[in-house]
């Protein structure tokens, strides 16, 4: 079977799939559509995730197996719009072997300094913050509200809850959770879970 892009009504200089079916694909779809510079052929979905039905208007178009498919027919961009840091990182990394270029979604109502450099697979969502000579890794997810003060690094995989607050100078160990409405005061380990205010670390992450 050949899936041909331009059935889907797509600009082939800068067409572009997206691969989840869920909430954040919400969010990121009416991002790509209000800037206008790509254009959206349909959506795929993971393993184990829902599907079959449009997405604001889009059309599914597979799962994780149509990829191939969809890159020979003249899909060049892919934006993984999945919430979770390391089923997003997994993704990321097939999507580029396949040899798909990754977009950014960016907001022309955010403020970004000229100077910032944007991760891969990094999410700063809304009203989020992120002050002066912070690092934030890859796969990162910053969640609304949040507000990181100067000089913070946060390593790779980190997500930090809705409405939390690091300290300046801190770091935030990779892989670690921090609860929503937390503030960090002092350095976490990798791969902890820190509620409260101030932060404490509740428990550790134990990997597959």
């Amino acid at each position: 079977m050949h899936v041909e892009a331009r059935g889907w009504g797509c600009s082939l200089s800068r067409n572009l799939v997206i691969l989840g079916g869920g909430g954040h694909a919400k969010v990121v779809i009416e991002n790509l559509e209000s800037e206008g510079y790509y254009s959206i052929c349909g959506y795929t979905v993971t393993n184990g995730e829902a599907g079959r039905q449009p997405l604001l208007g889009y059309p599914f178009l597979g799962g994780d197996d149509i990829l191939p498919r969809l890159l020979d027919s003249g899909v060049r961009w892919a934006f993984v719009a999945i919430g979770d840091n390391a089923a997003r990182m997994r993704c990321l990394e097939r999507v580029r072997v396949l040899g798909f270029s990754i977009a950014n979604a960016v907001s022309s109502r955010a403020c970004v300094s000229k100077r910032a450099t944007l991760g891969a697979g990094v999410i700063v969502n809304t009203n989020a913050g992120i002050d002066h000579d912070c690092e934030i890794g890859d796969h990162c997810h910053i969640a609304p509200g949040a507000a990181i003060a100067g000089s913070v690094k946060i390593d790779t995989g980190a997500f930090l809850g809705i409405g939390c607050r690091v300290l300046p100078g801190v770091r935030v160990g990779s892989w670690s959770v921090v609860g929503g409405g937390a503030v960090v005061t002092s350095n976490l380990p990798p791969d902890s879970v820190a509620i409260g205010v101030p932060a404490r670390v509740t428990r550790r992450i134990q990997h597959e």
